[in-house]
């Protein structure tokens, strides 16, 4: 029997043909994404997510800031049951003037060793600043009192800042006709205007004898404050 090549194919002994000698058959698949291929790549880049995360969160340094439990005012022993801690990212810059567990445990105020009065009013959730908190006994001048007030616009002097001397009123409407009765000078301790409603929250050094007419003239929304001069 003979064979005749003819082109690039051979006969074959069923009348077909068959390729070329010499020349490989390539047979192209298509590939496909199996299910449970692809969850394992899903699983395996969330957890490499968390790892990182995770990793991130331990070698970050965190810092645990004594923030005010509740409301205090200008002359009130600050105590332990006063504060609560959050922990934030350390930054240096932001934790120089802020009160630290850290801070808080060294100078013996969680031993009870130190005693701290607040100087300025704090709200409830504020973050305790350290120039707010001074020993007992060198914060408010003898026979003086510290009161905090809240006044609308129109009620203080535009002007008025720390150290600044003022003559407290308190106004009334007698018969159509507005009058006012001082209530003796104050030293503005702290003095901010809140730019939204231009309220002023201030905390005056007053007289012993004369706290507790401001304090009433205050809660009935008649004290006035007008500048004698300024400046410590």
């Amino acid at each position: 029997m003979t064979s005749t090549l003819q082109g690039a194919t051979r006969s074959g002994s069923n009348g077909g043909t068959a390729p070329a000698a010499g020349r490989p058959t390539t047979i192209k698949r298509r590939r496909s994404w199996r299910p449970g291929l692809l969850a394992l790549s899903l699983f395996l880049i969330v957890g490499s997510m968390l790892a990182g995360l995770w990793l991130y969160q331990s070698t970050t340094s965190r810092v645990g800031i004594l923030h005010a439990a509740t409301a205090l005012q200008p002359g009130d022993q600050l105590t332990v049951a006063d504060t609560r801690v959050q922990y934030v990212a350390a930054e240096p810059d932001f934790l120089q003037a802020l009160f630290t567990e850290d801070q808080a445990t060294a100078t013996g105020f969680y031993g009870g060793t130190l005693g701290l009065t607040v100087s300025r009013s704090i709200p409830a959730g504020a973050p305790l600043v350290r120039d707010y908190l001074v020993p007992d006994e060198n914060l408010i001048p003898e026979g003086k009192a510290i009161v905090g007030v809240n006044l609308e616009l129109g009620s203080y002097p535009n002007l008025i800042s720390d150290g600044h001397t003022v003559d407290m009123q308190s106004a009334s409407d007698d018969d159509e006709q507005l009058t006012s009765v001082s209530l003796g000078e104050a030293v503005v301790w702290s003095a901010v205007v809140d730019p939204d409603n231009g309220r002023l929250r201030a905390d005056l050094i007053v007289e012993l004898e004369d706290q507790n007419a401001v304090v009433q003239a205050h809660r009935n929304d008649l004290l006035r404050l007008t500048l004698v001069d300024g400046g410590f």
